[in-house]
């Protein structure tokens, strides 16, 4: 049996195991048929391991320690999704997080920061005209903790993470 056609199989039944267990099929199948489109997959008719990798097809899903500082919370979010990862996936990861998240074209959004310096003590920083993710989770009962994050993308790779957070009551 040709070598190439033997490592598809493989592929594909690898593929099929662990898209059951980790996740729902037609998540897997949309964000698949997205990278097909991106990266041309089949253009030697071979579904390699490191590319699914890529999608985190063989990893555990990433856990994310939640800060109440922003910036501390950027860092996590740019840990679990480096700059230059593919933007599905930063969508993927973050909802497995619990974020809620929808994608904006050409959109605003504002980055608030405490700043001794600032009027009121908040600095706001705002972006125009860009392609983002907004994710956005509250954890908490009668006080919740609200963190909402943009993540830029540029070609379908991240570019940059912003955190706003804050508290709020019911």
């Amino acid at each position: 049996m040709n070598r190439n056609v033997l490592v598809l199989i493989v592929s594909i039944i690898i593929f099929i195991f662990t898209s059951t267990y980790i996740y729902k099929t037609f998540k897997v199948s949309r964000i698949i048929l997205n990278f097909v489109k991106t990266e041309k997959l089949f253009d030697k008719n071979l579904l390699t391991y490191n590319k699914l990798k890529r999608l985190n097809i063989y990893s555990e899903q990433k856990k994310m320690n939640f800060h109440e500082d922003p910036d501390l919370m950027e860092e996590e979010i740019l840990y679990q999704i480096p700059i230059g990862s593919p933007i599905d996936e930063a969508k993927v990861i973050m909802e497995q997080n619990g974020f809620k998240c929808e994608y904006v074209q050409n959109g605003t959004y504002s980055e608030v920061r405490a700043s001794q310096n600032a009027p009121g003590r908040i600095r706001q920083t705002k972006h125009e005209n860009v392609d983002f993710i907004y994710c956005d989770i509250n954890q908490g009962f009668i006080v919740s903790r609200r963190w909402q994050a943009a993540i830029e993308y540029k070609d379908g790779c991240v570019t940059k993470v912003s955190v706003s957070t804050g508290l709020s009551g019911s």
